[in-house]
């Protein structure tokens, strides 16, 4: 049985694996669970299931690392910016208090860039700590019910470790020994993600503005005419819990959208893509952008219906304040334009010494 302990094992995805993981023939048991902000009432019920799972809440690294009991350190944290401070403070206590030739390995779940994973395996290896980046993607519905896509890339040995505990937790796929396949592999998914939803949400936006069909015959219309050539997942699962259920702040968040497909430009850019590829994500990065400004952060990406619906016009004047003929300035000018707490959160141009503590 692994031993482990959980950093952002409060938020969305990695809380309900302490359900999945009871059992005395689990394959891994987490001892400690870092726990930020102790007074957040809202986080009552994960807390309490890592409790009946076993686990130790504690506010600290120091807390969290220290004791040379543990086998592997899981982080499912935010975007760059977030998790860079949370791997200098875990790198920093795991030389405080283990081994060179008995560290544990840390395993990533976050969705970040290619350059994040790339650069925080140097710094691992420089330290000799394992690492590996493993993107979940499948949202909370995926965690609560145990099938969530686990994108697994790096030491085959690793994989193979943690593999039990994975089939406990979602579906885990092995794309390879290179450590940043993973995160490639999430962000190829995003392409197909961003690209159904712009597709299917001008559909509806057209739908309304010249059909006008009743609630009713809207879902049928739509539920009919995605088992066509045009058919995404984005209606199934995003668009039609906003117009049926009217649910406009679960599921994809557009405080994780917005970046993430800047994240999907980059590595477009980085692979050479035609324009006609890229523009395309970083015009719905920036449609994001505007949405958060209109309706705030806690909305998912199915809003996007709300403003070419009511107010095509301020979107079209948002968006392109920021587009730009050139794709890297389009890329900056993205970035330029989310709120200024999401900025930070970007950091894109990320390298070794970044992961030092200062």
């Amino acid at each position: 049985m692994l031993r482990l302990a959980g950093i952002g094992a409060l938020g969305n995805m990695l809380s309900h694996s302490a359900m999945h993981l009871l059992g005395e023939n689990s394959p891994a048991r987490f001892l400690r669970i870092y726990d930020r902000n102790p007074v957040d009432i809202t986080k009552a019920h994960r807390r309490e299931a890592w409790q009946v799972h076993g686990a130790k809440l504690v506010s600290s690294y120091e807390e969290l690392i220290q004791g040379g009991d543990l086998e592997g350190i899981i982080i499912c944290g935010g975007k760059n910016g977030d998790d860079i401070s949370i791997f200098t403070q875990v790198i920093n206590q795991i030389n405080q208090h283990y081994p060179d030739d008995n560290k544990p390995f840390i395993l990533h779940f976050s969705t970040v860039s290619v350059e994040f994973v790339e650069s925080a395996n140097k710094a691992c290896y420089h330290h000799k700590i394992e690492y590996a980046n493993y993107p979940l993607t499948g949202g909370v519905k995926g965690a609560e019910t145990a099938t969530m896509l686990v994108l697994a890339s790096g030491a085959k040995s690793l994989y193979e470790r943690l593999e039990p505990l994975l089939r406990k937790i979602g579906k885990p796929n092995y794309y390879g020994e290179e450590v940043s396949m993973g995160a490639k592999v999430k962000l190829i998914g995003h392409l197909m993600v961003f690209n159904g939803l712009m597709g299917i949400t001008s559909a509806a936006a057209l739908q309304n503005k010249s059909l006008k069909l009743s609630l009713q015959t809207e879902e049928e219309f739509f539920n009919f005419l995605n088992q066509g050539a045009g058919g995404t997942r984005q209606w199934d699962i995003t668009l039609k819990q906003a117009i049926v259920e009217g649910v406009w702040d679960k599921g994809f968040l557009l405080v994780h959208a917005a970046i993430d497909a800047i994240y999907t430009a980059d590595l477009l850019i980085k692979y050479h893509m035609p324009a006609i590829s890229i523009y395309p994500i970083l015009q719905i990065s920036t449609a994001f952008s505007f949405l958060v400004d209109q309706y705030g952060p806690q909305i998912a990406t199915q809003s996007l219906l709300k403003a070419m619906v009511a107010s095509p016009g301020a979107l079209d004047e948002f968006t392109r304040r920021f587009q730009d003929i050139d794709i890297q300035a389009f890329l900056e000018n993205s970035i330029k334009a989310l709120p200024g707490s999401l900025q930070e959160k970007v950091k894109l141009r990320i390298t070794e010494q970044d992961f030092v503590l200062s």
